[in-house]
């Protein structure tokens, strides 16, 4: 038994886990908002916070080579660069908010709402 893990697999294992996470963060950006579970929500938050932290004060280039890790297309790499980096500048943290929903019908699964600010 591995004491004190404390990451999240939902039940798949590490190549799995990165394409799921890699898929959550470019619907984010492409929607600016999405409905998901809230294990789900809180880890593409994290994660979202972290990219946008790594990016400012970049030059063009290097911000380019760090989106192109992280999403499978540039279309959503385009967005994050002329749209959501512009617009979340002034800002040090805090880049996304999630508002609790009503559970999901079928399992009863807590939904939340994250939305780019």
């Amino acid at each position: 038994m591995r004491h004190r893990s404390t990451t999240k697999k939902f039940g798949r294992d590490k190549a799995h886990m990165s394409a799921l996470e890699r898929n959550l963060l470019t619907s984010l950006v492409l929607h600016e908002k999405m409905k998901t579970t809230q294990s789900k929500a809180r880890l593409v938050t994290k994660s979202f916070d972290k990219l946008v932290t790594r990016l400012k004060g970049r030059s063009a280039m290097v911000q380019i080579r760090l989106l192109k890790e992280v999403f499978y297309s540039d279309i959503p790499g385009k967005k994050m660069l002329e749209v959501i980096l512009k617009r979340l500048d002034d800002r040090t943290s805090g880049y996304t908010r999630t508002t609790r929903l009503m559970p999901r019908k079928g399992d009863n699964a807590s939904m939340t709402l994250i939305e780019i600010l």
